[in-house]
């Protein structure tokens, strides 16, 4: 629970800012990896997963809902800074 808040206070930081690729947003990117890593068996963790999911999270409305929370617009924002993450 604490790692989720941390990578959610820096998604808003980031998002605030306005820029995917930046120092802030990649940093939460990194400690979104860390929380998947967690979440799964251990050596399972890809980049295009990681990306999957977070395309995911635009077409499931329930996660925009909560992602969005941060602001509208977050959710796409996450996405692409991942997208810059894993590249």
């Amino acid at each position: 629970m604490e790692l989720e808040k941390i990578i959610l206070k820096l998604l808003k930081e980031a998002f605030s800012a306005g820029d995917p690729q930046s120092d802030i947003a990649m940093r939460a990117c990194e400690l979104h990896k860390e929380w998947l890593c967690l979440q799964r068996k251990e050596g399972t963790y890809t980049k295009e997963a990681h990306l999957a999911l977070t395309e995911g999270y635009v077409a499931d409305k329930r996660f925009t809902a909560y992602y969005d929370k941060l602001g509208p617009g977050c959710t796409e924002f996450f996405r692409d800074a991942i997208k810059n993450y894993v590249g």
